[in-house]
């Protein structure tokens, strides 16, 4: 027996705690139903205002019912408005899912309904075994997994474009015009790179990432006005790095992998920052004790999908000096991750040395 629509929603919403837990436990499926219809492409067609499902779902591929029915539930936690002609709407929050807007993360919302939701589904597996979750889903590394699947890179880069739409704020945590040359370590198509670009007038970068990556990378320069102040050049990290540049710059890359392959990083970017010369690591760091974080849901997101982590102060410092750095300090900034600014130590007996 249904029970009346008021009753369930005094059980399902109470503020309680275990109406709260309640609510923890069951935001799987709002969060797969924000993906299916950003997937779909549900919002774009809300724009010029409320339509019925049946007349939404006729254009993007889906059947009516079902439609309705995560419509309903979409509703029900603000994303969008139901009237009683059983319209549907866009709300604030619904308006961040119309794809190509500024800030928009409708790209965010199909990245982590796919393949990181399946891998998800196995993390008992990753605190059983300490391994990765998303290989034993998936056959291959989840970076592997991007480079052979050309429509789930589109998707990551698309996410990673869309991630913040102020990066040019690192600016307020570091004086980029101080140098000539930016060298954006595993910077993607170049989200960040151009921002501090844009920020910072009399500054040129070089964009380094993998092949398949930096092959996407010359329209968003185009579109961004800044692709005749950038030069292209692929490579691995993990391999070597350009080398001779006063400023390097890498934003949420070495968090992807274990402290084995962040030391081996290091070790190559130390290789490539000359003396006098300063890298900066744009990351969330992990706060003491229970202080609540994005960098710990985010660390756990790691820890099923590339092996890799989100670290405290100390790990960062430690990893940074066994490569030849010294953390110099660490700067808050206007977004989530911290500026980790870190210079190179001079070489000594027992110091790795940048040759």
């Amino acid at each position: 027996m249904v029970e009346p629509e008021s009753d369930l929603e005094e059980e399902r919403w109470p503020d309680t705690p275990p109406g709260r837990l309640r609510a923890m436990l069951d935001a799987f499926e709002v969060g797969q139903a924000i993906y299916v219809v950003a997937k779909l492409g549900v919002p774009d067609r809300l724009v010029a205002g409320p339509r019925r499902a049946e007349e939404v779902a006729a254009e993007v591929g889906a059947r009516p019912g079902p439609l309705y029915r995560v419509l309903r539930l979409l509703a029900a936690v603000g994303l969008f408005s139901q009237d009683p002609e059983d319209r549907f709407g866009l709300t604030s929050l619904g308006e961040l899912l119309v794809a190509g807007r500024e800030g928009s993360l409708a790209p965010r919302a199909v990245f982590l309904g796919e393949e990181l939701y399946r891998a998800a589904g196995d993390l008992l597996y990753t605190v059983r075994t300490g391994e990765t979750a998303f290989p034993h889903v998936f056959g291959t590394g989840w970076l592997d997994y991007l480079g052979s699947h050309p429509e789930a890179n589109a998707s990551f880069q698309a996410a990673m474009v869309a991630r913040e739409t102020n990066w040019g704020a690192l600016t307020e945590a570091y004086d980029f015009s101080a140098h000539r040359t930016l060298v954006d370590v595993g910077g993607g198509h170049g989200a960040v790179l151009a921002a501090l670009l844009r920020a910072t007038p009399g500054l040129r970068g070089i964009l380094f990432d993998l092949p398949h990556v930096i092959a996407g990378a010359s329209d968003h320069l185009r579109a961004q006005g800044v692709a005749d102040r950038v030069r292209l050049e692929a490579g691995s990290l993990l391999e070597s790095v350009p080398a001779g540049e006063e400023l390097y710059l890498e934003v949420g890359v070495l968090h992807l992998f274990p402290d084995r392959e962040v030391a081996r990083a290091l070790e190559n970017l130390r290789r490539a920052v000359p003396a006098g010369g300063t890298l900066l690591l744009a990351e969330l760091v992990v706060p003491p004790g229970s202080t609540p974080s994005p960098a710990k849901q985010l660390d756990v997101r790691m820890l099923y999908a590339s092996g890799g982590r989100e670290r405290t102060e100390p790990e960062w410092r430690a990893l940074l000096g066994s490569a030849g750095f010294d953390l110099v300090r660490v700067e808050p900034t206007p977004l989530a991750p911290r500026l980790l600014v870190a210079r190179p130590r001079a070489a000594g007996p027992d110091r790795p040395s940048a040759g």
